[in-house]
């Protein structure tokens, strides 16, 4: 790459973070003005009680990078499916058929020295993912099935045969259901917190997923498939194969997400533990419209506000729903771009066919 190129990807990046942050402080702004409206609560104690559950002390900022780790995971996931056209929303089914996989061989590998057997849940859980999101892709290629209904009815199917399990075969015979512990944990880092080492393997796997989509030649052939499959057919470009290799990539690593869950925060299968991480994931990336160097952003601040939502509603009187609405309000504000993007191309239009006219 040229200076010339490396200056205007730069100022492209650099446009995309202010306008990240430019988000963020507006959504501050109408989050206070909000609270101020329809609470009775000081709006300070409240924002007060908001940053110090999610950034105060080990537990407190642990649990919120926690959170982000599997977040950005589902939403670096969805990204990759995104880049070749397919709105992936079997995220959830994908994590949950990954975590399976990884407590079944993390249960019936006892005995098998530890990093042998964490390596081993991983690529079990990395694999399941993948195989799971194939699915739809060929039901796609082939039947021309709906990608997005196949994927959310598959999500049903996979919570299903998670349920025989977990009060089946893998029961560990508790009043809520739950599996038996697994035999080997992910290390934890600032405790007392669910913090662990997927942290380190999630910043790895986003920086390895820039440099395929910049550097690689299938990163090329992932876009240019996304923007445009008949040019990516007339340049030689294998359609089905492709997409093939996008959602199972993606289902991959929404299995790894699964496996941080189970051998890093929890230890067992818990029923239900994952429920709507997927969507969250999902939403993640469209804030950012799938910019992979945007995605930890998104994902620190969602995570954040939910983490911190819970000591808020301990404090205040303020319910965590109110949260979960001001997270709304930050998607709608992030996705606002593409509506001014349109009505400026109208206007544009508008005037062009005027002065010919």
């Amino acid at each position: 790459m040229n200076s010339r190129g490396f200056l205007a990807l730069a100022v492209n990046h650099y446009a995309g973070i202010r306008k990240a942050v430019l988000t963020v402080l507006l959504s501050i702004g109408i989050s206070v003005f909000l609270l101020l409206l329809f609470t009775s609560d000081d709006p300070g104690s409240v924002v007060s009680a908001l940053f110090r559950g999610a950034f105060v002390g080990k537990r407190n900022l642990g649990t919120t990078l926690a959170a982000s780790t599997t977040l950005l995971l589902n939403a670096i996931a969805f990204s990759i499916a995104n880049k070749a056209g397919f709105f992936n929303t079997g995220i959830d089914g994908d994590m949950y058929m990954g975590a399976l996989a990884a407590t079944l061989v993390g249960i019936y590998g006892r005995g098998i020295p530890g990093p042998a057997l964490a390596a081993l849940c991983v690529l079990a859980a990395v694999i399941a993912g993948a195989l799971w999101a194939l699915i739809p892709a060929l039901l796609n290629i082939h039947l021309n099935a709906n990608v997005i209904c196949v994927c959310i009815m598959m999500n049903s199917v996979a919570n299903y045969i998670c349920n025989f399990f977990i009060v089946g075969p893998l029961s560990a015979g508790k009043t809520v259901p739950q599996s038996k512990d697994v035999a080997v944990r992910f290390s934890q880092i600032m405790l007392p917190s669910r913090l662990n080492i997927g942290i380190f393997f999630s910043v790895i796997i986003w920086i390895v997923m820039i440099w395929v989509l910049k550097k690689t030649t299938l990163g090329y052939e992932l876009k240019t498939v996304g923007e445009n499959p008949q040019h990516a057919q007339y340049a030689g470009i294998n359609y089905k194969m492709t997409a093939v290799k996008a959602m199972m990539i993606s289902g991959a690593l929404s299995g790894f997400a699964g496996c941080v869950e189970i051998l890093g925060n929890y230890g067992y299968f818990l029923n239900e533990f994952a429920s709507g991480l997927g969507s969250r994931g999902l939403l993640t990336a469209l804030i950012v419209r799938c910019d992979m160097t945007l995605l930890p952003i998104a994902s620190f601040f969602i995570s954040a506000l939910s983490s911190g939502a819970i000591t808020m509603q301990a404090v205040t009187k303020v319910p965590k729903s109110l949260v979960d609405s001001l997270t709304a309000l930050f998607i709608i504000l992030a996705t606002m771009e593409t509506l001014f993007l349109f009505q400026r191309r109208k206007k544009a239009s508008e005037t062009k066919e005027a002065a010919h006219g």
